[in-house]
């Protein structure tokens, strides 16, 4: 439980922090090259200063709600359950290496992505909604019940999929971040819980700029299965069909819509996130 409350106190902190560029980025991934005629978002600055202009501050940090009501949970459980897993393999008689984090990622995000899905369902979509200049969800609670009535619960599960496929991410991501660790720690000669906040901070932002870029596809796919309504005659059928009609339209490119505001947003998030929980485990223990 400690790692699950440390994990949530450094998560929501850093989506607060990183919230704007967060709405950058998904307009930014869902948008495709049949709307490239008629779109007023161009290029993170440009994306910035059109949302800023015509929706105020407040249009900067679209889908904040739904994504704070989610990262409570989402860290909680991705946290818990990846040091759960991490110390059954133990138990089991297993040594630690890149193999157990990689596979105790893994297990955890697949499990988060499950539980957390409908969440980031609901905060794309609040995001996304004025990409047509139309405004249909009035809050949080009203998307759910827009979304329920006239979609179905199947529509809380858009995404899915590729969001499943992402968990190579953190299949990337926390064997880097814990090998970046175990380095600073040798040069020292010191324990991995005795790093500093740089050092920890340096080993997260490391290793989720490595693995976004290696991962970054299947956020745009999710994204833009997310944003689409299932009443809508021409959305995507699925993964598949998501793919083959993104790389004829718009080529390899079309799968890295968006990645320098990414870039920007989880690398600092990533740091402040890890950091946090780094130091609030040493300080609860």
């Amino acid at each position: 439980m400690i790692h699950g409350f440390a994990g949530a106190g450094g998560g929501l902190l850093a989506s607060i922090a990183t919230c704007p560029l967060d709405v950058v980025k998904t307009v930014l991934q869902v948008q495709s090259k049949a709307h490239a005629a008629n779109t007023r978002y161009k290029g993170i600055f440009g994306t910035l200063t059109t949302i800023f202009r015509e929706e105020g501050i407040r249009g900067l940090y679209k889908g904040l709600g739904p994504t704070t009501a989610a990262l409570v949970p989402n860290w909680a459980i991705y946290f818990f359950t990846y040091q759960h897993f991490k110390e059954v393999w133990f138990r089991s008689g297993f040594t630690d290496g890149p193999l157990i984090h990689m596979s105790s990622a893994m297990g955890a995000a697949a499990i988060t992505d499950v539980c957390m899905n409908p969440l980031w369902v609901i905060k794309t979509r609040l995001q996304t909604q004025k990409i047509h200049g139309s405004v249909q969800y009035r809050s949080a609670f009203h998307a759910v019940s827009t979304i329920f009535r006239e979609e179905g619960a199947r529509a809380f599960f858009s995404g899915l999929t590729p969001q499943l496929i992402g968990v190579v991410h953190v299949a990337i991501q926390f064997p880097t971040y814990e090998y970046l660790k175990s380095q600073f720690a040798m040069k020292g000669s010191r324990k991995t819980d005795q790093l500093s906040s740089i050092e920890l901070g340096t080993s997260a932002g490391l290793s989720k700029i490595m693995a976004s870029i290696a991962a970054y596809p299947h956020e745009v796919l999710r994204a833009k299965l997310q944003y689409q309504h299932s009443t809508d005659p021409a959305r995507y059928k699925g993964v598949i069909d998501a793919c083959r009609r993104i790389y004829g339209e718009e080529g390899l490119l079309g799968f890295y819509r968006g990645m320098g505001a990414n870039l920007l947003r989880v690398t600092p998030a990533c740091a402040i996130s890890f950091t946090t929980y780094e130091l609030l485990v040493r300080f609860l223990k």
